[in-house]
């Protein structure tokens, strides 16, 4: 193989008006979302207005704007999506501006030339050379790479002329999904060539703060958010191997 997955990452981001400091392990032990074992052994940090809680299987770090719960150990996906969707049902009446479900795959490739293909074919660069006029300070030699290529996978109803968009059946909200690749050199870390895939699953409102958007999120998670990491993981190995086969 010319590439190999070096690490894998998942959280969800609840854009919101919260009140982080709710969000103690107390909290959890009241409304039983966490045992009494994982709140007894969480690691809390207050910083001004923002709570960070580590319950060494995930994380969580609030601020009165958004909470990101950051899932630390794989194969505990569908635990994390109980206690998210929980959360986000105890606290029903807020108030939601966005949700993301995000994904970061980190690929290990093997030499030098395969690390520069992927940026090559994803962004050809002969056309950039041919028009660049863009010169550095003393006028090195220029090397054009890919520092980072964003990729946008959205409903196709949005792009018909003059349509506005409109959310699919009685959903109250848009989703889009983000794909952002960039190369990463992170010898300190054993990587001496990578290439780092991040997937945002954004979900936004059709209107402005709505809780019944809010309402909603608990079953977009549960029937979401584990199909999405095994789909984005599919994608970005399809992509690898495309370009690397």
């Amino acid at each position: 193989m010319k590439f190999t997955i070096h690490e894998q990452f998942s959280s969800i981001v609840w854009v919101a008006a919260v009140n982080p400091m709710n969000l103690t392990p107390d909290w959890f032990k009241h409304y039983e979302i966490l045992s009494s074992e994982d709140c007894e052994q969480a690691n809390v940090a207050i910083n001004n207005n923002s709570i960070c809680s580590d319950y060494g299987w995930f994380e969580i770090i609030a601020s009165d704007k958004k909470i990101h719960f950051k899932l630390a150990k794989a194969g505990l996906e569908q635990d994390f999506v109980d206690m998210v969707s929980s959360v986000i049902s105890v606290m029903g009446t807020v108030k939601t501006y966005g949700l993301g479900m995000n994904t970061k795959i980190t690929y290990k490739v093997n030499s030098f030339d395969d690390y520069h293909k992927v940026g090559d074919e994803l962004i050809p660069k002969g056309k950039l050379y041919e028009a660049s006029k863009s010169t550095l300070i003393g006028n090195p030699e220029v090397h054009i790479g890919m520092a980072r290529c964003r990729i946008a996978f959205e409903n196709s109803t949005h792009h018909k002329a003059n349509d506005e968009p409109a959310p699919i059946g009685d959903n109250k909200f848009l989703d889009t999904i983000y794909l952002d690749i960039s190369g990463i050199n992170e010898k300190e870390n054993g990587i001496d060539y990578g290439i780092l895939f991040s997937f945002n699953h954004h979900i936004a409102s059709v209107k402005e703060q709505e809780i019944e958007f809010t309402e909603q999120l608990p079953s977009v998670i549960i029937n979401n958010f584990i199909s999405d990491i095994a789909n984005n993981h599919e994608t970005a190995d399809n992509i690898m191997r495309n370009i690397l086969s």
